[in-house]
């Protein structure tokens, strides 16, 4: 049974270098349609799998689906925002340089920044989640784009990276990481790879 962890209005995401993402060209949608008839009966069978969207500055940032990475988690709320909701300061910097020890300021998982699209504009209300051992934790970018989790409120958790996984969503649909997540967000995410909401 998977464990959900929601710290006040929200809880956690992580992410990886950009080069490990699929662009929106790389996204995959496959269809299939199957059709059988005889002289009795006709039945028309027609499934689709969509396993992309998104994009991100310049090189693209797209998704891979990830099924059943939101189960058992809250439907996406369109005025979620952490605490405190402005996201305070730093936006686009290195979250870890500062939260990586604590106490004082507080020890993070991981923390970084998303954008609207242009890569210049914090992304608010953007849900963020990181599945890691059987736990799925959760947060919302605050008004200026960033996001965070309490280490301390989530229990100082192990996070293996390796094994991890990570997604955005909002109004506009999800995205997934392609490759191996870390607690640096904006350490890999810079530039003109900086993470864009879906």
């Amino acid at each position: 049974m998977r464990s959900i962890l929601v710290i006040g209005s929200a809880a956690l995401v992580a992410a990886a270098a950009l080069g490990a993402c699929k662009s929106d060209s790389e996204e995959t949608n496959n269809t299939t349609t199957t059709t059988t008839t005889s002289s009795t009966t006709s039945s028309t069978t027609s499934s689709t799998t969509n396993t992309g969207g998104g994009g991100s500055g310049g090189s693209g940032q797209g998704g891979g689906g990830a099924a059943g990475f939101w189960d058992g988690a809250a439907a996406y709320d369109p005025a979620g925002l952490p605490n405190p909701a402005d996201g305070n300061h730093n936006d686009g910097d290195n979250c870890m340089n500062c939260h990586s020890n604590g106490p004082n300021p507080p020890k993070w998982l991981f923390g970084g920044t998303v954008y609207e699209a242009g890569g210049t504009v914090g992304a608010a209300n953007v849900q963020v989640g990181l599945l890691a051992g059987g736990t799925l934790y959760t947060t919302y970018s605050a008004t200026n784009g960033n996001f965070w989790i309490d280490a301390v409120a989530a229990g100082n958790p192990t996070i293996d990276w390796a094994s991890a996984e990570m997604g955005m969503r909002n109004a506009n649909g999800e995205i997934y990481m392609q490759g191996t997540p870390a607690a640096t967000c904006n350490g890999c995410h810079t530039g003109g790879n900086v993470l864009i909401e879906p």
